[in-house]
């Protein structure tokens, strides 16, 4: 897993939640994909978001096979568990995916960082 922590956002010119942030058109910028094609170059990853307030919100997914991005952005109420399954992310036990890979123990992604 790497964080896109805003220091990184900033860095490579990726603004907040681009996929969840304008659910009508969420299209991957042009930054995010190079990034995206550079660190699975040599195998699948996805790149993952979600905007959630008042706990209600939206998840995104986008994912890359040896630097390629396979299909267009995926925004659905169960993105990530998606991505995550499609990763090869079993729940082995855990409530879901999610879960399973810890992700809910940080709430904001610059959390991971410290």
């Amino acid at each position: 897993m790497v964080p896109l922590a805003t220091p990184a956002q900033r860095h490579f010119g990726i603004p907040f939640c681009p996929l969840t942030d304008d659910d009508e058109h969420a299209e991957l910028p042009q930054a995010l994909v190079e990034l995206c094609r550079q660190f699975g170059r040599h195998g699948m990853i996805a790149y993952i978001e979600a905007e959630i307030f008042g706990g209600v919100g939206t998840q995104a997914h986008a994912i890359f096979d040896r630097g390629a991005v396979l299909g267009p952005a995926v925004v659905s109420e169960f993105a990530i568990n998606e991505a995550l399954r499609g990763l090869g992310v079993k729940t082995s036990g855990a409530f879901d995916e999610f879960e399973a890979v810890g992700l809910g123990q940080h709430r904001h992604t610059d959390e991971w960082l410290k």
